[in-house]
């Protein structure tokens, strides 16, 4: 399956409604089809229902447990996160370069510098022998063999506890 031959899809968390504008009409005009939001819940919503392939996270929203996000979406989702920065600050590039992401964009963030790391994602995978990195599974069982479903109208998305952590990220919402 190539990657043209699916719809992309890309959910942004950011820490400001109005930035990224210009990234995300780049992206449209690209055929990406894109949910941006500030809101955490909105933004997990998306993620159960609509099942994104990427997703960016802000490191600098204001919910501090954001920061938690990427780590806990690559192990609990089949999708590839993207950490990036909307502020051109010193605070902001220490978080990016201590975040452990796989995937990192510094500001200013452009519509091709996404593109660029999304391809080097698909390349990545290819070198190590996925063909399908997005694959979701009918159940995902946890190391100690417990199995937690997330059920949302597109249908049932089973992942290791994701249930318990984005509630605890919720606040318990």
């Amino acid at each position: 399956m190539s990657q043209d031959s699916i719809k992309k899809k890309l959910l942004i968390i950011k820490s400001k409604p109005t930035s990224l504008g210009t990234v995300e009409g780049f992206l449209k005009n690209r055929d990406w089809t894109i949910k941006s939001t500030t809101n955490l819940k909105e933004a997990l919503i998306f993620l159960v229902q609509e099942q994104p392939q990427f997703v960016m996270v802000s490191i600098d929203h204001p919910n501090r447990k954001v920061r938690n996000l990427p780590k806990i979406l690559a192990q609990a989702f089949p999708v590839c996160v993207i950490v990036f920065a909307e502020e051109n600050s010193a605070a902001s590039f220490n978080m990016l370069n201590t975040s452990n992401s796989e995937y990192v964009l510094y500001p200013p963030i452009t519509g091709p510098a996404v593109e660029r790391t999304v391809n080097k994602f698909y390349k990545d995978q290819q070198a190590k022998g996925v063909t399908n990195p997005f694959q979701r599974t009918g159940s995902s069982t946890a190391e100690d063999g417990s199995v937690i479903a997330i059920k949302g109208e597109g249908g049932t998305l089973s992942s290791q506890n994701a249930q318990s952590i984005l509630q605890q990220l919720l606040g318990g919402g």
